[in-house]
């Protein structure tokens, strides 16, 4: 016998008496969708039927609404992209109940496989720094293989539940080359760095107009600058005021300003002197003669975190001076570096920071040295040759820079670099044996 009605009485409360009739169509099947609902509410139902004026009832049911939770987040294109590093920014919108809700957090998974499973979650923000009801975030991603294709999503945590974008990829760029394009009269530039402790270093030079200044090797994603080579002559000497303040990089082919660390006020471990301050790599004092390359002294990359009494104020310019004093007499040709390890060995690495940039830590170099080259030419090929080299480590001295004089080899053997490399070979290993500073000054 067929039902002469059939459908559902449905409410929030258990008390059926205050339950809604929903009618259906007559069938031994019947079905409905309720609408209008209350969201994250439990609600109770039964089916019936009424069969020769007789109602028949189903057991009850019952089921909870999910949360009035409407989340969108959009990713944007991955912009900015280097051999090792991303932009990755996001927007979203967030509500509940139709109210305008706050995240509790942000950020984005990122990795080489196309699912989550091996992707690395990164939050980088939190609800102190995100906005109601609509927002967005960004995030700087290092660390990156060259030439490698990535796949990432944005995230957002609302209410307790996490929602993620579509996937999307970026591939990084080929691996910066480390091997400057050189003129064989630079004759301080060293080998390319592939293999060396120095391997992946962003290498540029910083040039005043179509005038080389200087070549600066240096980590964008350590913030650290493994060396500064450059010449040095009479013209590049003078004595102009010692500029104010520093300055970004930005010239032709220098890193993007992101890479680079603020040092307009000192570092935080500079302690009056007995820490670190802003030790130049190539100095202001080799460069004075002519303003503009003294400017790009000034240039952040061009500092490192140097011990202040006994070493940048002391033996270390004495040094610059000596050097300057037989660059104003002849042209000569330096490598200033830093180390953090010599070759073989294992040493701790120290970071301090900037007020001005807090956020970047920067690693302290456990080691400076110089090598310099002097040459003899016949017009315009050289036919002799000596270098010299000096190793620190970075601390407070007493006495002179001459007894820290070593061979260039030496400090190839601790750098695990190729220096003079423009050199004929048979000059270059006669140069680079020398250990003698008078040597050095008489030839």
């Amino acid at each position: 016998m067929s039902p002469t009605s059939v459908g559902f009485r449905y409410g929030a409360s258990t008390t059926s008496a205050t339950w809604e009739d929903v009618p259906c169509t007559n069938g031994s099947q019947f079905s409905t969708t309720l609408t209008g609902l209350t969201p994250a509410t439990t609600y109770y139902y039964i089916a019936y039927a009424v069969v020769d004026d007789k109602e028949v009832k189903s057991t009850r049911h019952q089921f909870t609404t999910e949360k009035g939770l409407e989340v969108t987040i959009t990713s944007h294109s991955c912009e900015d992209l280097t051999d090792d590093s991303a932009y990755l920014s996001a927007s979203y919108t967030a509500t509940l109940n139709s109210a305008n809700i706050t995240p509790t957090a942000a950020g984005f998974y990122y990795g080489v496989g196309t699912t989550l499973d091996n992707a690395t979650k990164i939050t980088t923000a939190t609800s102190a720094n995100l906005t109601s009801g609509s927002g967005s975030y960004d995030y700087w991603l290092n660390g990156l293989n060259p030439d490698t294709k990535y796949y990432w999503w944005a995230w957002v945590e609302v209410d307790g539940e996490e929602k993620k974008s579509d996937r999307r990829e970026f591939t990084t760029a080929s691996k910066v080359s480390t091997k400057p394009v050189v003129d064989a009269e630079w004759l301080e530039l060293p080998a390319e760095l592939t293999g060396t402790p120095c391997e992946g270093a962003y290498v540029w030079t910083v040039k005043d107009d179509t005038t080389r200044n200087y070549t600066i090797a240096y980590n964008t994603s350590e913030y650290a600058t493994y060396w500064v080579a450059y010449n040095l002559k009479a013209s590049h000497m003078g004595s102009l005021s010692r500029p104010s303040s520093w300055n970004y990089d930005t010239t032709a082919d220098a890193p993007d300003p992101n890479y680079q660390v603020n040092v307009d006020n000192t570092y935080n471990s500079y302690n009056n002197g007995a820490g670190h301050s802003k030790g130049h790599l190539i100095p202001n004092a080799s460069r004075n003669g002519d303003e503009e390359m003294q400017k790009q002294t000034f240039f952040y990359p061009n500092s490192v975190p140097q011990i202040q009494n006994g070493f940048n104020g002391g033996i270390w310019s004495s040094l610059e001076g000596a050097l300057q004093t037989i660059g104003k007499q002849e042209e000569i040709f330096i490598v200033t570096g830093t180390a953090f390890s010599k070759v073989g060995e294992s040493k701790s690495i120290s970071y301090t920071s900037t007020k001005s940039d807090s956020e970047k830590q920067v690693p302290i170099p456990n080691y400076f040295y110089k090598v310099v080259l002097k040459v003899n030419k016949t017009n315009s090929t050289v036919n002799d040759a000596k270098a010299i080299g000096f190793w620190f480590e970075n601390k407070a001295y007493e006495g002179s820079y001459t007894n820290y004089a070593v061979s260039v080899d030496q400090i190839e053997k601790w750098t695990g670099l190729n220096f003079f490399v423009n050199l004929k070979n048979d000059l270059e290993e006669s140069a680079e044996s020398n250990t003698s500073w008078s040597e050095f000054q008489s030839f």
